[in-house]
């Protein structure tokens, strides 16, 4: 049922859709939503990874400091990132998009106590 946000593409016999997506940025009142993604996103990818916060406290960080603080300017610009080493599906992903590791860690610098890799991407 195509409408102004999809449009029935026929291609190989299958109708596929386009939507068209819309990207802003997250606010206060986006904040429970993004907990409960955050929350079961990390549960089921990192299920060995220790609670070392209620939800409550994720959503207060989340609402005070993830979302007033975070942005993302990627083009032309080198770009790091943490990975727990024991999440090899994300550093596999990492890794075939072009990703070095840099640096490894024992896990003394995150909460969880967790070994990570620092990642790095230069354009």
């Amino acid at each position: 049922m195509p409408d102004e946000a999809s449009d029935a593409v026929r291609g190989r016999g299958a109708v596929r859709h386009r939507l068209q997506v819309r990207v802003r940025r997250a606010t206060a009142q986006d904040a429970e939503a993004v907990t409960r993604v955050f929350l079961a996103s990390r549960a089921a990818a990192m299920p060995y990874l220790p609670r070392v916060h209620s939800d409550e406290d994720t959503l207060a960080w989340i609402t005070h400091v993830v979302l007033p603080t975070s942005t993302a300017e990627i083009a032309g610009r080198p770009l790091s990132l943490y990975v727990f080493r024991r999440n090899a599906a994300a550093r596999a992903f990492y890794e075939r998009h072009g990703f070095t590791a840099v640096a490894f860690d024992d896990g003394g610098r995150n909460e969880e106590g967790e070994p990570d890799v620092l990642y790095r991407w230069t354009p």
